[in-house]
């Protein structure tokens, strides 16, 4: 039998039939709401070493205002003096990947976990559950700033509507009462009306490799696969971070396949090609989210 997910057009999103895939909220509940009203959608992006996740990201900031976490950086914070997993790490694996400042040389640290996979694991078992953490507390904090901001965008607006209503009755406007009421009903349509356009989504979107394992699937309104192929990234990886390409083999390998992403992903992004054709694709996914 033919595989409908090679046939669908990059970009759309997959049908997910009578019984949805992780992560994708019902349509009821999309977009949450913050508190009074605004909407925030929360969108995951995850894909392979070398696929290009962080082209889509770019785009996503530029062309939608997006809100953008990367868990990569956003571990190496917390690996900070004072952040989350610093203590924890320095006490697993001593002061001696400490450099003359305090602070975690992650190139020692490296060179112990990666010698050692049960040191790896030991690292993972530290930082992963933080960061997870921490993109929770940063998304729940984006949702309630948006809607602080949505909320006092309206204040000001209505504010300065009545006041030119006020102004003008000042000034000796004579209408007759069902000419000034009906003015009156416009004024307040066009209000609602650009409180609509001022509560447009806001958006905050996650980058991970290890998204679907995390067990924060079901907390994202689409989950998107960034997917190449394999040889482009090869090709990017000894091209982009000076990886041999044994090294590179070896990275993938550890890798899901294929499968794994496109059967848990919403929207697949294929950056295989040229980067306008991947932002078309992420357009026409955005095109169906913001409906």
């Amino acid at each position: 039998m033919e595989d409908s997910r090679k046939n669908r057009t990059p970009g759309q999103a997959q049908d997910q039939g009578p019984d949805k895939k992780p992560g994708l909220v019902p349509e009821s509940a999309r977009c949450q709401s913050a508190g009074l009203g605004s909407r925030v959608l929360r969108i995951g992006v995850t894909g392979g070493i070398g696929s290009g996740k962080s082209l889509v990201m770019e785009i996503l900031k530029k062309d939608y205002g997006a809100e953008i976490i990367l868990s990569d950086l956003l571990a190496h914070e917390l690996m900070e003096p004072g952040a989350r997993s610093y203590q924890d790490i320095v006490q697993a694996f001593g002061t001696g990947i400490l450099d003359g400042e305090g602070r975690i040389d992650r190139l020692k640290l490296s060179a112990i976990v990666f010698a050692d996979p049960r040191k790896l694991a030991r690292l993972n078992a530290i930082t992963h559950p933080n960061v997870i953490q921490e993109i929770r507390d940063r998304m729940t904090a984006f949702a309630r700033q948006w809607d602080q901001d949505c909320q006092d965008r309206d204040r000001k607006q209505d504010k300065e509507q009545d006041q030119d209503r006020g102004q003008n009755r000042d000034q000796g406007v004579v209408q007759d009462q069902p000419e000034l009421e009906k003015k009156d009903n416009n004024l307040d349509q066009t209000r609602d009306k650009a409180r609509v356009r001022r509560k447009q989504t806001g958006i905050i979107v996650v980058e991970s490799a290890l998204l679907l394992e995390s067990g924060m699937a079901g907390e994202f309104d689409s989950l998107w696969y960034v997917y190449a192929d394999r040889q482009v990234r090869l090709q990017r990886l000894m091209e982009g971070r000076a990886y041999t390409e044994d090294r590179a083999r070896s990275v993938m390998s550890r890798q899901k396949e294929e499968a794994y992403y496109r059967d848990r992903c919403q929207v697949v992004i294929d950056n295989s090609a040229d980067p306008e054709q991947t932002a078309s694709q992420v357009r026409r996914a955005m095109a169906e989210l913001l409906v």
